[in-house]
């Protein structure tokens, strides 16, 4: 199992425009996180938190009871080493159901395939991470601007999608950025 799990790691860092070690570094990064806010009983008891990293920017999508909960983790998160920006998307309630979480991930599988009709020489979709919560969904990547506009407006068209939030970090030269490259 352990071996699959390496296999995928590896094929998504030869298309990633991240280096290997950033790469790795913001897998780590979002354990940490995680972790950070566990040890944090009241923090943990009163959230639902999920931590996407990229690039040393971490995500945090998911529910806080309050917004003092809300808070109390965007500066919890920022004092873990090598983040280098918290973007807090959590929303204020209740906990997300199974059957809500599960409609998320079906919104985030559908942007992923709709991404494969991107009709941009040298475009890859794998480069372009898709989060998606309460309906939202975040892109994230190290894009080119003609990229990231065609990311958006493609994921716009999926059915079901209420917002599309762009997070992108965007390069002049993608080329140049690839793999080990400036970034």
């Amino acid at each position: 199992m352990m071996l699959v799990g390496g296999a995928a790691t590896t094929a998504g860092m030869v298309h990633d425009r991240r280096s290997a070690g950033t790469i790795i570094d913001d897998n780590a990064l979002e354990l940490k996180v995680l972790n950070t806010i566990r040890q944090a009983k009241t923090l943990a008891d009163n959230s639902h938190v999920s931590a996407t990293g990229y690039n040393g920017m971490i995500l945090l999508t998911g529910e806080a009871y309050n917004e003092n909960i809300r808070q109390h983790i965007t500066v919890a998160v920022e004092q873990v080493p090598g983040v280098r920006q918290v973007r807090n998307q959590l929303v204020i309630g209740r906990r997300s159901t199974f059957m809500e979480r599960a409609y998320d991930s079906k919104q985030t599988a559908k942007v992923k395939s709709a991404l494969l009709d991107v009709k941009i020489a040298g475009f890859d979709p794998t480069r372009v991470k898709v989060v998606t919560e309460h309906g939202y969904t975040y892109l994230l990547g190290i894009v080119s601007e003609e990229e990231a506009q065609a990311a958006v407006d493609i994921a716009r068209r999926v059915s079901g999608v209420k917002e599309i939030v762009s997070m992108f970090e965007i390069v002049n030269n993608p080329a140049a950025t690839t793999l080990g490259g400036n970034i």
